[in-house]
């Protein structure tokens, strides 16, 4: 048990979130004017950061970040507990004077620190690392109505305690349509365009992502106690991939009205294009698939099964078969 924890910074970046609010609670003029100038500050440092605690894609881009002293007690020692990740709101650059070649940039960085807690069966940690990820989108084609873009994205980590490094980067090609519109008495709108909502009677009812590229990626083995789970994997991959979401009796137009049954597919297609001998097969797929039934508008409650199959590269291309049956929650942030 960890009887001493004082944390100085733990803090989703965002304006309506419990920190924010808390520091309208001075009284008197004086204690207002400072709740108003600390909101006010806090508002537009979120306006430009977000605070996390790890950027991975992940559960983890929905928690808090933390910063503190942690006193275990007996048989350990205290130490500085590092658990956050910041990265920038999207920065643009207009390229040209009507802004159709455009590009958006966002930098981040995390830092996860904590030492050996015996009675926790924690083991030390000190990773360090940086990300950066770029979308360059081109005006779009003439009389097609879509735009392409070049989705860039670099990551490395360095891991301070075996001395090791891990790095990823991938370069995709997105198409998006664009100048859609719709009415709540057209029917069917927005056909199978990617990017495009496709809508009935104005209802929001499917979306989809499609990308096509390449990716890097130097992984270390994953280890479970003395035993490896999943080899290195240093290699390169070609990669088709679609991702979307599938409302089939939506009514609404607004995702924070929506609510009843929800699909979300996510397909990858990934040729290995270097050599990598441990791995069973160059050709590796992908399939994640969830169903779920929200009982609150704005998808906040609701149970659902989410399945995964095939070979995914946050471990190390081991094929794998998952199925999660869970009660679903989300609070705004």
């Amino acid at each position: 048990m960890r009887p001493i924890v004082v944390l100085l910074f733990a803090l989703l970046a965002s304006p309506t979130s419990g920190w924010a609010q808390s520091t309208s609670a001075g009284t008197g003029s004086a204690g207002q004017a400072a709740a108003g100038s600390a909101k006010s500050s806090f508002e537009t440092f979120s306006k430009y950061v977000q605070v996390r605690k790890a950027f991975d894609g992940g559960k983890a881009e929905t928690e808090a970040g933390a910063i503190g002293l942690v006193a275990p007690g007996k048989d350990s020692k205290t130490y500085w507990l590092v658990d956050a990740a910041v990265r920038t709101t999207p920065l643009n650059w207009q390229i040209n004077s009507s802004g159709t070649l455009e590009t958006f940039f966002f930098p981040s960085a995390e830092w996860h620190h904590m030492s050996t807690e015996p009675l926790l069966e924690q083991k030390e940690t000190n990773k360090a690392g940086g990300g950066l990820n770029v979308e360059l989108w081109f005006p779009p084609f003439s009389g097609w109505r879509l735009r392409e873009g070049l989705i860039g994205k670099a990551n490395l980590t360095r891991n301070l305690v075996r001395d090791t490094t891990e790095r990823s980067a991938s370069l995709l090609l997105e198409t998006c349509a664009e100048g859609v519109e719709t009415h709540e008495d057209q029917g069917w709108e927005g056909g199978f365009r990617p990017c495009a909502e496709l809508t009935y009677q104005g209802a929001r009812r499917m979306h989809y992502y499609p990308y096509v590229g390449f990716e890097r990626y130097t992984k270390l083995a994953i280890q479970s106690s003395d035993a490896v789970v999943a080899p290195a994997f240093d290699g390169s991959t070609f990669v088709v991939r679609v991702q979307g979401d599938v409302y089939p009796f939506s009514e609404e137009l607004i995702p924070g009205n929506i609510d009843g049954l929800a699909f979300n597919f996510d397909y990858a297609y990934r040729r290995v294009v270097s050599d990598a001998t441990d791995l069973t097969s160059s050709n590796l797929n992908l399939f994640k698939f969830s169903a779920t039934y929200f009982f609150v508008k704005g998808q906040a409650v609701g149970v659902g099964v989410t399945t995964e199959f095939g070979s995914s590269p946050a471990v190390n291309f081991v094929s794998q078969r998952r199925i999660v049956l869970a009660f679903r929650v989300k609070t705004k942030s």
